[in-house]
């Protein structure tokens, strides 16, 4: 009849039983989060069952008014997370009230899930996206294993508003946040990827012939294209530059010409070859799979053909682009481990109540690309000037005793001329570019790939490079000759 009965009406009821007859308290379990809001977005929720889902449900399992998971792995773990019901069959008068229990069946708790996921690093990775209140998501995996270590979207929801239920005003606040909590960033959102693109433009040009790591392309700070002008983000040009330094300083005239030579198709094939434009298979709901274009894409999309100036938006990370946090993720520990592309995995160990283990993480190798290590090498040489370098874009990501390679990100979210000379504080929220950093490390023999993607946070090197070295400190902590107490400290 009611739930979450407050103290005062319980102790009126059982004062009171002889008077409401067929009324019986019940006691039921309800969730205790011990870490508060700690991956929100990837355990999910419970909630009273649906009229739908009771009516497509096992009926001899639930019934009205029974808890099931309505998001993340409270719902994809269902089955697992559930156990059984108890049972007691009574003797009662005409009145309705109990007279002798006849006999009962205990119920019996669910399977345990033990999760890959680093309670410090995830820690760390929400503390300092929500400084600011910042919106995006932070993966962290194991470069040579797939096991997901961190997994942040932010702003989060709050676990406890559900237990008992959530009310409908809290309910309408999520679905209103112009930051969409209730949208797990990592898998269930997608972005132009910017620059940190220019792995794969890089690896096609390289893997084609069409050019060598010294290959020297001339930057003026623009690119002449048909009748149109593509700029450089160094209005002043980056001079003469080879493979390696226009990674380390993200030249876009010098990766427009790559794409080019390469074309649009030879892109999408190389970029298929490191994990983007479809699932990565991580055992959470609806995800998405990005896009890659290519001209028959177009075709089908918009019943018209591929204009050769959009491959030089798409050899950049922008145009039709869109790549999920995790696909980023999974680009960057493919790159970093020399071709390997492994199912990322949330999943570490699944025990019966009695201690039986049923499942336990094994690493999952979906496809491997052969043949390339060299230039694979020669992307990495770039990635570490990227941090290291005397000209990087990301040198404030540098950790002392500790080799990082990666490389930044500028998304553009839309071309807007009034906003063009204005200051970046003065430019609406909802019309900044969103920053990317993806990286890995240690660079010799790398451990973990760290993505983070801050929306509307301006540049990748200032908005996203931050907090991927406050992961990797957190990560690296022990084995650092002076460890940063600031920022354990801040992020605690």
């Amino acid at each position: 009849m009611k739930e979450d009965i407050d103290w005062k009406t319980l102790a009126y009821l059982e004062n009171h039983n002889k008077e409401f007859s067929g009324i019986r308290i019940e006691v039921q379990p309800v969730r205790v989060f011990h870490y508060q809001d700690l991956a929100a977005n990837v355990i999910g929720y419970l909630g009273a069952i649906s009229k739908t889902e009771l009516e497509n449900a096992d009926q001899t399992v639930y019934r009205g008014g029974d808890l099931i998971g309505k998001m993340g792995l409270e719902k994809l773990r269902e089955a697992d997370l559930r156990g059984e019901k108890g049972n007691s069959y009574s003797e009662v008068d005409a009145r309705g009230f109990e007279r002798k229990l006849l006999k009962s069946y205990e119920p019996l708790p669910g399977r345990e899930i033990r999760l890959t996921i680093d309670v410090d690093l995830q820690q760390a990775a929400e503390n300092l996206m929500e400084i600011g209140e910042k919106a995006g998501a932070v993966v962290a995996m194991e470069v040579k294993t797939g096991r997901i270590l961190a997994i942040a979207s932010t702003p989060h929801i709050r676990l406890n508003d559900f237990v008992g239920g959530i009310s409908h005003e809290k309910w309408q606040d999520l679905l209103t946040n112009e930051k969409h909590p209730l949208i797990n960033k990592a898998v269930q959102a997608t972005y132009p990827p910017g620059s940190t693109y220019k792995m794969v433009t890089a690896l096609a040009g390289l893997a084609t012939g069409v050019v060598t790591p010294d290959t020297p392309i001339y930057c003026p700070g623009h690119y002449f294209f048909g009748n149109r002008r593509y700029g450089c983000w160094k209005r002043g040009g980056h001079g003469t530059v080879n493979l390696k330094r226009a990674i380390e300083e993200s030249c876009d005239v010098y990766f427009y010409q790559v794409g080019q030579r390469v074309g649009v198709d030879t892109l999408a094939e190389y970029a298929g070859k490191l994990g983007l434009g479809r699932k990565t298979g991580i055992e959470l709901e609806h995800e998405k799979s990005g896009l890659t274009p290519t001209k028959k894409w177009k075709i089908s999309r918009y019943q018209t053909k591929w204009q050769e100036g959009e491959t030089l938006s798409t050899a950049i990370g922008q145009g039709f682009n869109l790549t999920s946090p995790l696909q980023i993720c999974q680009m960057t520990a493919t790159v970093a481990n020399g071709g390997k592309l492994f199912r990322p995995q949330l999943v570490e160990q699944v025990t019966e109540p009695d201690g039986k283990v049923v499942q336990t993480f094994q690493p999952e190798l979906l496809e491997e690309v052969k043949g390339l290590d060299t230039y694979l090498a020669i992307i990495r040489d770039g990635l570490i000037g990227v941090v290291n370098g005397p000209h990087g874009t990301a040198r404030g990501a540098k950790i002392d005793g500790i080799t990082v390679a990666g490389k930044t990100g500028t998304a553009q979210v839309v071309k807007v001329a009034a906003y063009r000379h204005l200051k970046e504080a003065d430019i609406p929220y909802k019309f900044r570019d969103h920053a990317w950093f993806t990286s890995f490390a240690p660079a010799e023999d790398p451990e973990i790939a760290v993505t983070v993607l801050v929306e509307h946070g301006l540049h990748g090197g200032s908005g996203a490079a931050p907090i991927a070295t406050a992961v990797m400190k957190e990560f690296f902590r022990d084995r650092l000759s002076v460890p940063d107490e600031g920022i354990v400290k801040e992020m605690r």
